[in-house]
């Protein structure tokens, strides 16, 4: 009998030890945004989608970096494999609360894939690695890194609300390209001072 009461002592310690073990630790941070995705644009058997975290943070300091990755989803949809040239054409559109147009700019090829092929049913995703970035001269603005430096798709982003969309338009055909024009649907972002 005392070994069955000591077994079971045992099983209990270590099954309280096992669930503190698996108890998440205390979070010092805050979680981060999950990414939004706009509603599905189709155009010519596809369909194309950007997206992005709601939120995006001001970085406080000179030389401060801020996490505003940009994403386009492409699905294809036909029954045949395409090919996306996105250099040079994918354009990124930013837009203001007062609809003014902030950035419309095409992404430099040597930021993209050089040519991104979707199989006949498949989703392929390209990452755009933005950022936000508080330059020497106390603007924050939207840009791409290279190693030769950066890339700016804006001016001074002040705190407030944005509309984001991507664009693209290919009209040469070659190597079962896909041919057409498309804008996504537009993706509320909004951009905050650092905490």
């Amino acid at each position: 009998m005392f070994r069955v009461d000591a077994l079971c002592c045992l099983c209990l310690i270590f099954g309280l030890a096992i669930v503190r073990a698996e108890q998440p630790p205390a979070n010092d941070h805050p979680p981060q945004p999950t990414k939004q995705f706009s509603k599905p644009v189709h155009a010519n058997g596809v369909d194309f989608e950007v997206a992005a975290e709601p939120l995006w943070h001001r970085p406080a300091k000179i030389y401060g970096v801020g996490h505003a990755p940009i994403e386009l989803r492409i699905t294809n949809r036909s029954d045949q494999n395409l090919t996306f040239e996105l250099g040079d054409h994918l354009l990124v559109s930013l837009r203001g609360a007062n609809d003014t147009e902030l950035v419309l700019c095409a992404v430099p090829q040597k930021f993209l894939p050089q040519s991104l092929k979707v199989a006949a049913g498949k989703s392929e995703t390209v990452a755009l690695a933005t950022e936000l970035v508080h330059t020497r001269i106390g603007q924050v603005c939207l840009g791409l890194r290279s190693d030769s430096g950066w890339n700016w798709l804006t001016d001074d982003l002040l705190a407030g609300k944005y509309r984001l969309r991507l664009a693209y338009e290919n009209k040469q055909q070659a190597n079962a390209a896909w041919l057409g024009k498309m804008k996504t649907e537009s993706l509320e972002i909004e951009i905050k001072d650092a905490p």
